[in-house]
């Protein structure tokens, strides 16, 4: 493990990919240079009576084939000019030039790096000629340890081995305890009886042992249980359990390996040098908003904008200002933002005017808003970068639209704003259609985070989201809504809009259904749609609980899966709410059933105002809060999963199933819940 983790933190300070790599029947690649016989296998006959069979090549179960297979393997990488270290024989090493390629051997498993990504390729295709490999992609999961990375580095979590070692254990429904080992613990004086059977102990500390690779909280209590391999006693069974019940409260803890930074000593100054220097760099806050002029500036973000200054939370010193293609004078931009400003402020009988303060600016801090179409998102920022970037404060940009449009230009996108900003710097918010609804689908699904720290969240997606199988067509339905006429009122279809093409094959709706592969949502489908034109606008998650085997309540039902299914419904919007849908017996002498809604309405509850999305948004990148922005690593990850469908989709010029503007969308999203024996929970109407 000390050569996985320097390899590791190698890769993460130099910023180098990881690829993994499996070799398919590995060891039936050795050749055996001794001479090995046996007897003829079961069902081949010979003619000549004993007769044996030489073996050319290793075998499963084969003493030599180990040997055999990484000689060969050793010798295929040292033909393509690798060196093996004298250190660690199972790590290889390539320059030439400026590539250098890192290889690092478990039996059949291969992590590969480099600085270079085309020189990856090309590697790997050699090895895919010399032997039988299967290519999975970016490192996720080794030895046990799954791997997830980030800007801040990499992280590895035994999650998976953590769970069984506490099911073997048999402590999944134990308390935790507080600490893995008693302060002023006696173990090395205990005297009371010996186990019975210490091969359990041995094979218990053992893995701990080797779990405490990735979780250093355990090292010292699994250092003092490991002295007394040879004699356990009771209180060391005991200690051990402790231990096991203190991995309960946190199984999912990782550590990060993280790049070695440089850092410098600050000298220590005194409280009135404090006071002073605070006072000469008092902070300035520049809101730049380009596309000024566009329905998402005037609808969302001055608004938010003005309501954050009504509630306090704009520093003191601030000014906007609005960049567009329009041409408009300082006047025209305010009468503008005055017409389209939210109504709240209005009812507590505020006049609807704009302020925007001038100021003598000392530490200036600036906000680039972009809401502009993403084909100039790069020369937007160029230009930011090079000519309005603060020298002494912060400059953050947020980047709102569609971020690419599958997993190339995304990653292109995001390496062209790389060149003049840093991962801190940029502030991502997608819209994909059916994107929005899988982060909040990722944030329902993670496991809890370290800290409410922004990374520690972010990284807990990240998990989610490479553990969801990748999409196949026949788990999607896509739509495009189509005019239609109620009640004497005539709505336009998609393609009746002039700009449109009249053959456009451009989804408008769409509906999936999702896998997440890990050990608690295993088996668990993760239905998703979003769309346009549809019968209501409303953003949710729905828990369907399982029915449960055996329903003595089963001939009530009949086939009412409202009464059979319990819900869980997680409204974000509008109207935030949480609703919890029951079933209970009705009071009295029969049996009769009913449901029962447990609702909690924020608007009846809180009577406050709920703020605006944006008003979110906007302070948090002020305030330097990521949790509720995406990650380069987090889009890699939800880009993965879409890519290859929308691919598909496109090669095959799948025309989308068409549904009437208004209705819930188009049929084949009922049939494919059905394939999953579970329904849409808008087809009621009791939380409308």
């Amino acid at each position: 493990m000390v050569t996985v983790r320097a390899f590791l933190a190698v890769a993460a300070a130099k910023n180098w990919e990881l690829h993994q790599m499996d070799v398919n029947n590995a060891f039936l690649h050795g050749d055996l240079d001794e001479e090995v016989y046996m007897k003829l296998p079961p069902g081949f006959t010979s003619n000549k009576p004993g007769t044996v069979c030489r073996l050319k090549k290793s075998l499963y179960g084969l003493k030599q084939a180990p040997r055999c297979w990484f000689a060969k393997l050793a010798a295929s990488l040292k033909k393509y000019g690798f060196h093996q270290s004298y250190s660690d024989y199972s790590l290889f090493t390539l320059h030439q030039g400026t590539v250098q390629l890192n290889v690092l051997v478990y039996v059949d498993d291969l992590i590969i790096s480099g600085n270079d990504t085309s020189a990856i390729t090309t590697f790997k295709a050699y090895l895919g000629e010399c032997f039988h490999m299967k290519d999975l992609g970016f490192l996720k999961y080794f030895l046990g340890i799954e791997v997830a990375r980030s800007s801040d580095g990499i992280f590895l979590c035994q999650r998976k081995y953590t769970l069984d070692i506490i099911a073997e254990a048999g402590l999944l429904g134990a308390k935790p305890a507080g600490s893995p080992i008693e302060q002023n613990h006696n173990l090395a004086l205990a005297t009371g009886e010996l186990l019975t059977d210490p091969e359990q102990y041995r094979r218990l500390i053992g893995r701990l042992i080797y779990l405490s690779s990735t979780r250093p909280d355990l090292a010292y209590a699994v250092h003092i249980l490991a002295q007394f391999l040879q004699e356990p006693h009771e209180q060391h069974w005991d200690a051990a359990m402790r231990v096991v019940r203190y991995m309960k409260g946190c199984p999912g803890q990782d550590v990060s390996v993280t790049p070695i930074v440089a850092k410098t000593i600050e000298p220590l100054i005194d409280h009135q040098s404090i006071t002073a220097l605070e006072s000469v760099n008092e902070p300035t806050l520049s809101v730049i908003v380009v596309g000024a002029s566009g329905d998402l500036a005037k609808k969302k973000i001055f608004p938010a904008l003005f309501a954050l200054f009504y509630e306090d939370f704009l520093p003191e010193n601030f000014t906007i200002f609005g960049y567009s293609r329009t041409k408009m004078n300082d006047e025209e931009l305010r009468n503008m933002i005055s017409a389209t400003l939210t109504c709240r402020v209005d009812q507590r009988g505020l006049p609807g005017k704009i302020v925007l303060i001038k100021w003598d600016g000392r530490l200036p801090n600036r906000l680039f808003y972009l809401s502009i179409p993403p084909n100039i998102f790069v020369d937007a920022v160029r230009c930011a970068s090079h000519r309005a970037s603060s020298e002494r404060g912060w400059t953050r940009v947020i980047v709102e639209k569609p971020f690419g449009r599958d997993s190339g230009s995304s990653r292109e996108l995001t390496r062209s704003l790389k060149q003049y900003l840093t991962e801190d710097q940029i502030f991502r918010i997608d819209h994909y259609l059916g994107k929005e609804l899988k982060d909040e689908g990722a944030l329902f699904a993670m496991e809890t985070p370290v800290s409410l720290d922004a990374e520690d969240t972010r990284n807990e997606k990240v998990k989610v989201l490479r553990s969801m199988r990748t999409l196949q067509l026949q788990d999607v339905v896509v739509g495009q809504y189509k005019g239609h006429n109620n009640g004497g009122k005539s709505y336009q279809g998609y393609t009746d809009d002039p700009t449109v093409p009249k053959n456009s094959l451009t989804p408008t709706f769409a509906a999936a259904a999702l896998f997440i592969d890990n050990a608690r949502w295993d088996g668990v489908p993760f239905l998703m749609k979003a769309g346009k034109a549809l019968n209501t606008r409303r953003a949710e998650i729905r828990v369907q609980f399982r029915h449960v085997p055996g329903n003595l309540y089963k001939r009530d039902f009949g086939t009412d899966l409202d009464k059979a299914t319990n819900e869980l419904v997680l409204r974000v919007q509008p109207d935030e709410a949480i609703f919890l849908k029951i079933n209970n017996k009705v009071p009295g002498l029969g049996m009769r059933l009913d449901r029962s809604d447990l609702n909690l309405l924020y608007s009846t509850r809180y009577r406050g105002e709920i703020p605006d999305a944006y008003e979110r948004l906007l302070l948090d990148a002020m305030e330097g809060e990521r949790r509720l922005f995406i990650r380069s690593d987090e889009l890699d990850a939800a880009w993965s999963l879409f890519t290859p469908v929308l691919k598909e989709l496109e090669e095959k010029k799948v025309a989308p199933e068409l549904y009437p503007y208004g209705s819930r969308g188009p049929v084949g999203a009922h049939y494919l819940a059905a394939k999953h024996n579970v329904r849409w929970g808008d087809l009621s109407d009791e939380y409308s």
